[in-house]
């Protein structure tokens, strides 16, 4: 069951609250088809929070230090439901060989399911690993690879079981850290816009995705006053591709230079053109069809007036999709201009508004490209000797190969145009998750003709309520393996490093930030990184190394006293050699 206020992709692409929908309503399946909904029930029972691992940050500064904003990251894929959901999750299962010269032998690994019985008498089917070992010589060798051949022709596929909730803690700690839940990308669309423009759902014409790259061309770069975008006067092809892909529309882009002229050109989308007197008047808002599109179709908020990305958008048509984000690339992306060795590409659009990066992520995810949120706080920065106070801003990362690259196929900014492939792989997206315990909430069921997947908002795929689901159950395993982090209270199955008591406390994040700034509070043992350090010794005007030994500094989080670590800190080798 899922907790009250998970979203719920209804058919015609909008989100709805669980709580809301009724008996015989029509909502997304997995499959890109439709589904009705046959029953819906209500209970209180215990949740359980299910959250992306994941490369999310929240970056700090002098302006910003309270705990609870580096752990509330923002863009990550969660679930709230109850234990007795079942996932369905995909373990890859690669076999390996591994020589132990120690042993003087050879291990061929492997994982395959069993059944197992747990506490309570139920038989549950979870991966187990499995080895065979062989001699370490010629022959011993040649035995172990023509096993591990045989193995990798009955395990080439990634084991895909269903597991309860309450039963994750069942998995040894390389199969839980391993196991992944499941992303699919939208593969059809409701048409909304093409309707809007043409009356006719569906019908994508190169007009109608001109007008989706306008639109993300204005999300990015546009005033919300009037039908105004700032284009870079050096970037001629887009420029250019601004004033040719509006015409059908009847839409003639123009601005006036100041005095001085400027590179950034305010350009200002007229309908109609300038009539040949000149005594003229042309429309700015009156009757122009882009304005219309971005006050009807809610891409201007009605109530503030802000930039946001309507839900429709997330489930439109796939053309109309792209073609919005490539204008939102044209507009503030920045494209890597070299491609990873796995034919990767990258891109990264900053934004100042929730909406656009809470809209980003969804178009993002239903494209099957990856995303990354990176929250930079509200900070002070001098940009040519001037002191500007920047806003908080979402750094939207997207990596993806042929998916993101025909996105970069649709850009008209001379530098950000990618070919266009061959074709393009719109498989699901995985991702790898950590679950905690919420408390008792108010929980829905739901379930959908013909056993058909249920769509969240976030486009996760999950399975049908079961009759588990119907009532409380109980969690009688403990979860393996699992440590807590001494100074920012992670908790996780992961590797963890040696702190300052000399036991394995510290996770990879902190143990990295302990190592380059040596310092840790005496209190909540908090460990700053070395910027925080340094921006301590800037505002103190003294010189670090002096700090070391005369200042005390002071923890940003309790106000406590930052100890600093001569033997495990950066200088350790600096001080071992005044020691001597």
């Amino acid at each position: 069951m899922f907790e009250e206020g998970t979203k719920i992709t209804m058919a015609d692409g909008n989100l709805e609250d669980i709580h809301n929908l009724r008996e015989n309503d029509i909502v997304m399946s997995d499959n890109g088809t439709t589904a009705r909904v046959i029953s819906i029930s209500r209970d209180i029972q215990t949740t359980y929070l299910l959250s992306q691992r994941t490369k999310h940050r929240k970056t700090e500064n002098n302006m910003t230090f309270d705990r609870s904003y580096r752990e509330n990251i923002d863009g990550v894929v969660d679930l709230k439901c109850s234990l007795g959901h079942t996932l369905n999750l995909t373990l890859s299962t690669k076999p390996t060989l591994e020589k132990s010269f120690k042993l003087n032998q050879i291990l061929v690994r492997w994982i395959q399911l069993e059944d197992i019985v747990t506490a309570n008498g139920r038989i549950i089917n979870i991966p187990k690993f499995h080895n065979k070992k062989f001699p370490l010589n010629d022959i011993g060798t040649l035995e172990a690879q023509t096993y591990l051949n045989s193995i990798l022709v009955q395990n080439s596929k990634p084991l895909v079981y269903d597991l309860e909730v309450r039963d994750l803690d069942y998995l040894d700690a390389q199969s839980r850290s391993r196991s992944k839940l499941c992303v699919k990308p939208v593969l059809t669309g409701n048409g909304r816009l093409s309707e809007f423009l043409t009356g006719q759902r569906h019908l994508n014409t190169l007009s109608v995705q001109n007008m989706a790259w306008l639109i993300g061309l204005w999300i990015g770069d546009g005033t919300t006053v009037r039908p105004e975008i700032s284009v870079d006067s050096l970037d001629t092809s887009l420029m250019e591709a601004l004033i040719e892909l509006t015409k059908p529309w009847g839409i003639y882009p123009s601005y006036t230079d100041s005095v001085i002229p400027l590179r950034a050109k305010h350009v200002k989308l007229y309908y109609g053109k300038k009539p040949a007197n000149k005594k003229y008047y042309q429309n700015c808002k009156t009757n122009n069809p882009f304005w219309k599109v971005v006050t009807e179709l809610d891409f201007k908020n009605r109530e503030d007036g802000s930039k946001e990305i309507p839900p429709f958008l997330y489930c439109d048509d796939i053309e109309i999709r792209e073609a919005f984000l490539a204008g939102l690339i044209d507009a503030d992306g920045y494209v890597s201009k070299e491609v990873s060795q796995s034919g990767k590409y990258q891109v990264n659009i900053q934004t100042i508004y929730p909406s656009v990066m809470k809209g980003i992520i969804n178009i993002a995810r239903s494209l099957s490209i990856n995303t990354t949120i990176t929250s930079k706080p509200e900070r002070i920065a001098i940009i040519k000797g001037k002191e500007v106070h920047c806003k908080l801003t979402y750094d939207c990362g997207m990596t993806g190969t042929t998916a993101l690259q025909n996105v970069l196929s649709y850009c008209h900014s001379g530098h950000k145009i990618r070919p266009k492939p061959a074709n393009i792989d719109r498989g699901p997206t995985y991702f790898t998750f950590d679950h905690n315990k919420r408390g008792l909430n108010h929980v829905y069921s739901i379930k959908l003709e013909n056993s058909k997947k249920i769509v969240l908002g976030n486009k996760m795929s999950l399975n049908n309520c079961n009759i588990n689901c119907m009532s409380e159950q109980k969690k009688l395993s403990k979860t393996k393996n699992s440590k807590q982090c001494l100074a920012c209270r992670y908790i996780g199955i992961g590797r963890f490093y040696r702190d300052w008591t000399g036991k394995n406390k510290l996770c990879s994040r902190c143990y990295a930030r302990y190592k380059f700034s040596g310092y840790r509070c005496k209190s909540c043992n908090f460990v700053p990184d070395s910027r925080e350090i340094k921006r301590k010794c800037n505002q103190q005007e003294e010189n670090i190394e002096e700090l070391h030994v005369n200042k005390i500094l002071e923890c940003s989080h309790c106000m406590g006293v930052l100890a600093y670590d001569v033997i495990r800190g950066p200088n350790r080798q600096v001080h071992m050699i005044h020691a001597m």
